[in-house]
């Protein structure tokens, strides 16, 4: 069965804790096609630990073959600098041929700040990649104390 066309899939990694809901509330308000978290500006690509994807976007996904987007994200050296998880590629290029346009929002906790353990509910969700999984313990004990 497909989603329905104003339903939102929600991609979130295991090691993402949510520490507001204004990501939510933005969704819900803003109804783009993507919305998506990206580090840098300058870079144009999905950082995978969370992404929302309207059902319609979802529809026209199921309905494309993949196998040559593998392969074309595999090959393109470029995809590289677009980063370094061949996953977040896949997805911005899946997504580009289709011809959706991408809306990033800055909705992640600064790095610096997880890593710091810094609780600042501008911001949505806190990804605690890499080197910083040891510390998500501690941070959800810390939102939970400050709610």
């Amino acid at each position: 069965p497909e989603i329905g066309e104003n339903d939102y899939l929600v991609h979130v990694d295991t090691d993402v804790l949510f520490i507001s809901d204004k990501i939510f509330r933005y969704v819900k308000k803003n109804q783009s096609p993507v919305i998506a978290y990206n580090r840098f500006y300058h870079f144009t690509h999905i950082q995978g630990g969370c992404y929302f994807l309207k059902g319609s976007v979802v529809n026209k996904i199921t309905h494309k073959r993949i196998y040559p987007i593998i392969i074309e994200t595999s090959k393109k050296k470029n995809n590289r600098h677009i980063s370094q998880l061949p996953d977040d590629a896949f997805m911005t290029l899946l997504i580009t041929k289709v011809q959706e346009k991408i809306r990033y929002k800055r909705f992640q906790l600064p790095r610096d700040k997880t890593k710091s353990l810094i609780i600042d509910k501008k911001y949505s969700v806190a990804h605690f990649e890499l080197n910083l999984k040891s510390k998500m313990e501690e941070y959800y004990k810390k939102l939970k104390k400050n709610w």
